[in-house]
C-alpha cells in the first residue's frame, strides 16, 4: 500500500467533488471517472473493465453488461456532431409579408447544409410548397463545396471523461476503440496542454474456445491502464 500524503486524499477529495457536481456527465460517466480518478490520485490498482461493467450494470449478464460499458465509452468520444434544431419538424422559409417563417410540416425536403467558412453542417427542412427552394439551397451548398477546401468543424460533444482525467491519453484510446476516429480542433482550445503521463490500453483479449468462453464470460476486449516509464 503507497504511503500516500493527506495532499493526495485532499485532492481526490477536490476532484471527487467536482466529479460530482458536473452536469456534462452522465450517472454511468461518474462512476467511471470517480474509479480511475482514485486510481490516478490514490495510486491504486486499475480495475478491468468487466470489472467497471459489473458495478455499472448489476443487473446485467457479463458479457451483456460490457458491451454496455463499450458504447458508454464510445459514446464519450470527443467528436463533432451535427446541430438539429428542435423545430426541425416545421418549415423555416421566411414568408415575405407575414414576415415569419413558414411553420408548416417538413414533408417536401431535407438536408443538412454545410458551412463552407466553419465546416459545421446544419439541419435544414422545407415543406411541400417551399421544396423548391430548398432544392436550390441545397445544389448551391454543394456547388460552393466543390471550389474550396472545407475546414474540419470543431468538437462540440463528447470527451466529458477527459476534462477530468488530463492524465490519460484519450486521443490513443478512441483511435482504439474507433479506428477512423482522428482529434477534431477544438473551439476553446487551453492555451498550454499538459502532455498525458498515463496510457489508456484497448487491445484484443487470445481468441478463446467455446468451453473457455462459457467458463470465462467476461473474457474479450480488455480495457487496462499502463503508467508511463517515468512513472512511480
Amino acid at each position: 500500500m503507497p504511503d500516500l500524503t493527506l495532499a493526495a486524499h485532499r485532492r481526490y477529495m477536490l476532484n471527487q467533488q467536482r466529479i460530482l457536481h458536473d452536469t456534462n456527465l452522465s450517472p454511468e460517466l461518474k462512476i467511471v471517472a470517480l474509479i480511475l480518478r482514485r486510481c490516478v490520485d490514490l495510486s491504486e490498482p486499475f480495475p478491468k473493465p468487466a470489472h467497471i461493467a459489473t458495478l455499472l450494470y448489476p443487473d446485467r449478464a457479463v458479457g451483456s453488461a460490457y458491451r454496455l460499458y463499450q458504447q458508454l465509452m464510445i459514446k464519450d468520444i470527443r467528436r463533432y456532431d451535427p446541430y438539429v434544431p428542435g423545430f426541425r419538424h416545421a418549415c423555416q422559409e421566411m414568408l415575405p409579408k407575414a414576415k415569419r417563417p413558414c411553420g408548416r410540416s417538413v414533408s417536401g425536403l431535407t438536408a443538412y447544409v454545410t458551412d463552407v467558412e466553419t465546416g459545421e453542417r446544419h439541419f435544414m427542412g422545407w415543406c411541400t410548397k417551399h421544396a423548391g427552394i430548398g432544392a436550390v439551397v441545397v445544389a448551391q451548398n454543394r456547388a460552393d463545396m466543390l471550389d474550396r477546401i472545407i475546414p474540419r468543424p470543431c468538437a462540440n460533444t463528447g470527451g466529458a471523461l477527459r476534462v477530468h482525467l488530463p492524465e490519460l491519453d484519450w486521443n490513443e484510446y478512441w483511435h482504439r476503440i474507433d479506428p477512423n476516429w482522428e482529434p477534431f480542433p477544438e473551439r476553446d482550445a487551453p492555451a498550454e496542454v499538459t502532455a498525458p503521463t498515463l496510457r489508456l490500453v484497448h487491445e484484443e483479449a487470445p481468441a478463446a474456445t467455446t468451453a473457455a468462453r462459457a467458463s470465462h464470460p467476461a473474457r474479450g476486449r480488455r480495457l487496462h491502464v499502463v503508467r508511463g516509464a517515468d512513472d512511480d
